[in-house]
């Protein structure tokens, strides 16, 4: 199922029902659709991006749901493929603001399965009903949310949901629920118990274990670098008009959890010129090149730049006219805001990256055998 427009409809935009053959794998491949504003679900159902049959996604999803439903429901028990695809958010990790809840997991057993769903380092709050609700099933487990069979790291955020009614976590397991190393907002015990739905509230139900909470929210930090270096040398020796200067840019994630929608944001020089399809990234995906001021403007979506996980992206810029070529770009993140990149070979932080250009008229005065002008006589 290829470039669909699927909008407007008032059930949902695609609904699948697939039968077992055992021969097979997926059935069916679905990319570059647009599946928006429906009143239903967008997709009920199945296989989207970086499955078995190697599906790109490319798939847009988003707003709809406008009457009751998801841009994305599964009514199957299997798991399902949806990489690569666009949901009308870069904020991934982040569930923030909903008019109802912000996380709800229901989960059809296997018997041979632990939990299913690991949850971790997310931001879960200010949601107008739960924070998070566990739904029901006598023979699945519950999803690990921290400390659980899953070996979750826990580190989420949850805090001030129930803003219309509801609490901070919900439980509707008959399981109990492993919630450890989380912050709850607080460090007082009491005003966790009174943000949580569980068998103290309901004997039919499963306890949530929230045992070892953080007294803290999870630290999310990050670092960013660029350096520059002479890529292809044009007459006369040294950095100079015509060359190809390589920027490279080192992103690491320094905290306890990854930093979600994360973007790298890299302005060309104004005596630069960016060298089409010279950018490279090790993770990453070019989503703009804009060119509105006249010198393209780069960025980069990350998704979330992952605890003590390293980034490299680099691009070439042609170097033109003028003394030196300087440039600097933004890391920018849910958590973090912006954080400028730093030139490590300069002391300080957040150091702009600047190339001395060799160039004849530089102030008008030559400085001799390298053929720089400079300001003041040899």
């Amino acid at each position: 199922i290829l470039d669909n427009v699927i909008e407007g409809n008032l059930g949902n935009g695609l609904n699948f029902r697939t039968d077992d053959y055992p021969w097979l794998t997926s059935y069916i491949e679905i990319a570059c659709n647009t599946i928006v504003n429906n009143g239903g679900h967008g997709v009920w159902h199945y296989r989207f991006g970086g499955g078995d049959l190697s599906s790109p996604g490319l798939n847009t999803l988003m707003g709809n749901g406008t009457v009751s439903g998801f841009d994305f429901f599964n009514g199957h028990p299997d798991s399902v493929s949806a990489q690569n695809n666009w949901w009308g958010t870069d904020d991934p990790g982040v569930i923030d603001g909903n008019e109802s809840r912000g996380l709800y997991l229901y989960i059809t057993a296997y018997p041979s399965a632990t939990s299913y769903v690991q949850v971790a380092c997310n931001t879960i709050v200010n949601n107008g009903w739960h924070g998070v609700q566990q739904g029901r099933d006598s023979a699945a487990p519950p999803s690990d949310y921290g400390g659980g069979d899953l070996s979750s790291l826990g580190l989420n955020t949850f805090m001030g949901n129930g803003t219309v009614s509801g609490y901070d976590f919900y439980n509707l397991d008959t399981d109990s629920v492993s919630a450890q190393n989380n912050w709850w907002g607080t460090t007082n015990m009491t005003t966790i118990d009174d943000n949580i739905w569980d068998y103290y509230d309901d004997s039919s139900l499963g306890v949530v274990g929230y045992s070892g909470f953080l007294s803290a929210a999870p630290t999310v930090t990050a670092t960013a670098s660029l350096v520059d270096a002479l890529e292809i040398d044009l007459s006369p020796p040294g950095p100079s008009y015509g060359d190809t200067i390589r920027y490279t840019a080192t992103l690491e994630g320094t905290g306890d959890c990854g930093c979600a929608s994360a973007l790298f944001t890299v302005p060309i020089p104004s005596n630069g010129t960016f060298i089409p399809d010279s950018l490279i990234a090790s993770r990453g995906i070019l989503i703009n090149e804009s060119v509105s001021t006249g010198h393209p403007e780069l960025i980069v979506g990350l998704g979330a730049l992952e605890a003590s996980e390293t980034v490299t992206i680099t691009w070439d810029v042609m170097a033109g006219g003028g003394c030196s070529m300087t440039s600097q770009a933004t890391l920018s993140c849910y958590q973090l805001g912006e954080l400028l990149t730093d030139d490590p070979d300069v002391g300080g932080g957040a150091d702009p990256t600047t190339i001395v250009l060799d160039h004849l008229f530089c102030d008008g005065f030559e400085t001799g055998d390298t053929d720089i002008w400079s300001s003041s006589a040899p």
